[in-house]
Formats: structure tokens, C-alpha cells, sequence
């Protein structure tokens, strides 16, 4: 029975989400407030495996293809009277919590990772009856658990977008929600411009995707905060050479020989000196070591070294 109750949910879960995609979609004007999902759906005959599924398809959808109207809508729902308890906040949280618990490495030596564990495991109790589920039954009753959750959630979101159309603040909110989706660039842009930068500046030992992925956040907030009408690939790219310049010592071309041999040093105070003011000129203009070189013989003629 439990199996069955599922699958109808998952049938009417489906129906809602293009319900909320197409209605918000008129709202704006024919913009898509959501991208599309490409995640595959549940496999229905295995209950862990669908709950694993449905868990990714979820979290895809909340904090990837709706990322930036879900932080719009969410917060309203309070405002509308649709959140009693928390209860719809808390099933955005949880749906974060468990996938980050069910397809990641928790080493537990952070605060925060064991509070994440301890999070997920009483929401395992309340909806199966054990902290770590271990037959089908009990799965069968976790996959029911999140799907109802997320089914008077898509409800509740469905709501509080029929609510915006009928709000006195209409114009308001909708600006505020076309402009976050107007200045909203996923992590793929920005780490394409990671990469230009990476190869332009011939450090191709740094991890594109490691600096994308700590900074993202920070470039995002960035550039939500500029004015109409900005160049995306020019401000990524200065936000990108930043970072870069200013968090990752990057490795200087020459070293103390070169300066030894090039200037004819002995070794001593000199050669250290030197290597400081490459170290600055390379940092303020990344550059080859001719052209660095020959930036450190233009300071030594003009007496400033």
C-alpha cells in the first residue's frame, strides 16, 4: 500500500512542478523562472534506490534549476500565512541535509558535518522508524515521507505564486524577481572564465573547479550588486584574476639564480630584494620571465630598485 500511495504522489508531485514552472512562467512574462531538469526520475521498483532519486531530483530542482526563485519565493511563503511551523522551511533544509548525507563522505570532524548527521538521522526516525533504514518496508516509508513533504511544499509554492498575482506589491516583487534572474549565472560560466584566466596566466597546475566552487558564492553576490546593463565576462573575469592573484601564491617564473646570473649578483640582501620586487611586479601584471626580467632591468636603470 505504502508502494502505491508513493506512486500516485510521484504522479501528482510531476503534475505540480509544471504547474509552478508554467505558472510562474506567465507571471514573468514568458521567462523561465526555473531551467530544465534533466535529472532522470525515480526507478519505482526499489525503494531505496528510489528514494536515493528522488532526493537528487529534488535537490536539483530546489537549489539548482530553481536556485534563484526559490530563494525569492520561500521567504514569502511566511509572509502568506503558507509556512505554519516552519514546516515548509524545514523540508527545504532537509532535502539539502539528505543529499549532502546520502551521496557525500562525511568525516565528521567539522561541527557542522555532525549536526548534518544528526539532523538527517532524526528525520530517518520520525519518517521510518530508524536512524538508518534497513529493509524495503522502511524505505518504502522514507520515500513516502519525503515525497508528501515535498508535495504540500510544491503546494504551498504553487499557492504563494497565485498569491504574488493578487498582491497590491505586485510590480515590486516581480522586478525584484526578474532582476535575480536577469543577474543570476550558474557555477558553468563562471568556470569557464576560471579557465581563461587559468591558461592565461600559465598556471595550469590550479583546479579550475576547486576555486569555482569555494568562491562561487562571493562572485554571485558580487555581481548581483552591480548596476543594469554590466559586461558579464568582464566583471567575472576581474572578480576571477582577484581570487586568483590575491588567494593562491601563485609560482614566480624566475628564482634567486636567475636573478644571480641575469644581474650579476653574488649572493647576499641584493638578490633578496630583487626577488621581493618580482614578487610585486608579478603579482600587480602576471608575465612571462623575459618580460619580467626586463620590468626588474626598467626599475634597476631608473635607480628605484
Amino acid at each position: 500500500m505504502v508502494a502505491e500511495a508513493s506512486s500516485g504522489l510521484w504522479y501528482q508531485l510531476l503534475v505540480l512542478h509544471q504547474e509552478v514552472v508554467n505558472r510562474s512562467r506567465q507571471l514573468l512574462d514568458g521567462r523561465d523562472a526555473f531551467s530544465q531538469m534533466q535529472v532522470r526520475l525515480p526507478h519505482a521498483s526499489h525503494a531505496e534506490l528510489s528514494f536515493y532519486q528522488t532526493v537528487t531530483w529534488l535537490y536539483a530542482f530546489y537549489v539548482e534549476a530553481g536556485r534563484v526563485s526559490f530563494r525569492l519565493l520561500v521567504p514569502r511563503l511566511e509572509v502568506y500565512g503558507l509556512d505554519e511551523g516552519m514546516r515548509n522551511s524545514r523540508h527545504f533544509r532537509d532535502i539539502r541535509d539528505l543529499r549532502t548525507y546520502l551521496q557525500h563522505n562525511l568525516t565528521l570532524t567539522s561541527v557542522r558535518e555532525v549536526k548534518l548527521q544528526e539532523r538527517c538521522a532524526r528525520w530517518f526516525v520520525q519518517h521510518c522508524g530508524s536512524a538508518m533504514p534497513g529493509d524495503d518496508e522502511e524505505w518504502q516509508r522514507a520515500l513516502f515521507g519525503v515525497l508528501e513533504s515535498s508535495y504540500h511544499f510544491l503546494s504551498s509554492i504553487n499557492a504563494c505564486v497565485r498569491m504574488i498575482e493578487q498582491d497590491s506589491s505586485r510590480e515590486v516583487i516581480l522586478e525584484q524577481w526578474i532582476v535575480r534572474l536577469e543577474r543570476h549565472h550558474d557555477l558553468h560560466e563562471y568556470l569557464k572564465v576560471v579557465e581563461a584566466v587559468i591558461h592565461d596566466l600559465g598556471q595550469p597546475w590550479l583546479d579550475a573547479e576547486r576555486i569555482g566552487n569555494s568562491h562561487y558564492g562571493s562572485w554571485s553576490s558580487h555581481i548581483r550588486s552591480l548596476s543594469a546593463g554590466y559586461n558579464f565576462e568582464y566583471e567575472a573575469r576581474r572578480l576571477v584574476e582577484q581570487t586568483i592573484m590575491n588567494d593562491y601564491d601563485l609560482p614566480l617564473p624566475i628564482t634567486g639564480a636567475d636573478i644571480m646570473r641575469e644581474f650579476g649578483l653574488a649572493p647576499g640582501r641584493d638578490v633578496g630584494r630583487m626577488l621581493r620586487k618580482a614578487r610585486s611586479l608579478y603579482r600587480h601584471t602576471p608575465r612571462g620571465r623575459e618580460q619580467l626580467i626586463c620590468a626588474l632591468r626598467r626599475i634597476e636603470s631608473d635607480g628605484r630598485l
